[in-house]
């Protein structure tokens, strides 16, 4: 059997069969290649279409962010005089009008989730310099609300000074004055997120929602009225 399989071969036929079924072999490698190729690009381009909307939903909460880091902007300086007062008057022994000890805090911003396969997207379809910004912008979002968050639940420390709570001791306007000097960190840490998303805002050329529904305070009296440190409605 092998000897006329050998005879077969050295007549040529073997190597015509052979080389006929490289050649599909080769076709069907091609066709299978291309086919995969051509479907990785209709994913990529589903992708990238999804990340563009992505984009323009992420430029809409952008508009709302930068109304309310300017309002924020705006009412800190008011939250920075206040601790200031209840930092004296927690180094004095007279009873404190509990008015004073009330909060105003200011508004809460997101961040956004975005997945790091959204993340590297937004870089292929925008380029890197504007997938950055995006990132510092989210970095700056938490920021801001881990700032505000600490602002809103180190403020009820101040209650201690309240008359109305009992006598007042020496402990109690301790904890106040270190009470005071976190919140103020925070402050500082809250204004420069605020600053720098402003920045990266105008830089990502976000515009001023003209419907937007929050708006800084006209005046610091107006936020102790309140109670907040923005302006709601238009």
């Amino acid at each position: 059997m092998f000897r006329a399989v050998r005879e077969w071969w050295r007549g040529g036929r073997g190597k015509h069969v052979a080389g006929l079924f490289a050649f599909e072999l080769t076709v069907v490698m091609i066709g299978v290649f291309a086919a995969q190729q051509v479907s990785n690009w209709a994913e990529k381009r589903a992708a990238l279409k999804q990340v563009e909307g992505l984009y323009r939903d992420l430029y809409h909460s952008f508009e709302g962010y930068r109304a309310i880091a300017a309002a924020n902007r705006v009412a800190i300086p008011c939250l920075d005089e206040r601790v200031d007062l209840i930092l004296q008057l927690a180094n004095g022994e007279r009873d404190v009008d509990p008015d004073m000890l009330s909060s105003a805090t200011p508004m809460g911003m997101g961040p956004d989730q975005i997945s790091p396969e959204n993340e590297q997207l937004l870089r292929e379809r925008y380029g890197d310099s504007t997938a950055d910004k995006i990132g510092s912008v989210q970095f700056n979002l938490k920021t801001a609300e881990r700032s505000g968050s600490e602002i809103e639940q180190s403020w009820f420390e101040f209650q201690r000074l309240n008359p109305r709570h009992g006598p007042v001791s020496d402990a109690d306007r301790s904890a106040v004055r270190a009470t005071a000097v976190q919140i103020k960190g925070s402050l500082f840490a809250l204004r420069k997120s605020s600053d720098t998303l402003l920045r990266l805002m105008a830089k990502l050329d976000v515009p001023h929602r003209r419907n937007v529904s929050i708006r800084p305070v006209t005046t610091c009296a107006q936020m102790w009225q309140s109670g907040k440190g923005y302006v709601e409605g238009r």
